[in-house]
């Protein structure tokens, strides 16, 4: 489940496992860079990862995610992350830490 620190400043982790297909989207328009994102892989899926910019989901500069694990420091403010699962029905887990 995803937490949300209530500060500018305070550590935050979100972590998750994700066994179906609705985003996941967590806050981060508290939090200062550098912001750290993983991404574990289910067998045979696609998983995508978008931050909010601006008011705009932009795509993550890893692309698609299709491989066993990414990992990712995001150096610019983001004001969320979203996770989702657009192809296969494996599980997978995400973390974000700030």
């Amino acid at each position: 489940m995803t937490t949300q620190s209530d500060y500018i400043g305070l550590p935050l982790r979100a972590q998750e496992t994700v066994s179906d297909a609705a985003p996941r989207v967590v806050d981060l328009s508290r939090q200062l860079p550098p912001i750290k994102v993983a991404i574990a892989h289910g067998a045979g899926n696609v998983e995508r990862v978008e931050t909010l910019e601006a008011g705009e989901w932009i795509p993550w500069a890893l692309g698609d995610i299709t491989a066993a694990s990414a990992l990712d420091v995001l150096l610019r403010r983001v004001a969320a992350i979203r996770f989702t699962r657009v192809s296969g029905s494996s599980p997978f887990s995400y973390e974000v830490m700030v």
